[in-house]
């Protein structure tokens, strides 16, 4: 996990191409997309002050926005990401999957097995914002899909 600040206009995707990072690696920064792909720009650290400006090719099926939010333990939280709130509900964790909806912005749904219930909360509103700041990114659901199970 991460303990970096990210801001909402910060993006990660998981690299598909070997150049300046290894294949499958989440990159962090700015989202380009064109009819060819995505690609993360980012402003790498090198020999000089103002660092190197890379342009990585990602997958466009792990592109996620940063929330603008952090966990409980500082971890900035992505669309993609899987929180726990640390509760027990019917004797087992429910985990929650955080994902953008068009018209409302970032949500939060539990889980059960595999498939999605209902929406239960909207990253604006501010009882929501507290809530979600008390929970833990526990992984995502690109490289963590057996978190989506109800109990784990």
């Amino acid at each position: 996990m991460n303990h970096m600040k990210y801001d909402r206009y910060t993006y990660r995707g998981k690299a598909l191409s070997d150049q300046h990072v290894t294949v499958g690696e989440w990159v962090y920064g700015g989202l380009f997309k064109t009819k060819d792909g995505c690609w993360i720009v980012r402003l790498a650290p090198g020999e000089y002050c103002d660092g190197i400006i890379q342009h990585i090719r990602v997958d466009p099926a792990t592109v996620g926005q940063c929330t603008g939010l952090p966990d409980k333990n500082g971890t900035a939280i992505f669309a993609g990401d899987v929180l726990d709130d640390g509760e027990i509900h019917g004797g087992r964790r429910r985990p929650f999957e955080v994902y953008w909806t068009d018209g409302f912005g970032f949500m939060i749904s539990h889980t059960t097995g595999f498939s999605v219930e209902r929406p239960l909360e909207n990253f604006g509103q501010f009882q929501t914002v507290s809530h979600v700041t008390q929970m833990t990114v526990i992984g995502n659901i690109h490289d963590n899909p057996e978190l989506l199970e109800v109990g784990v």
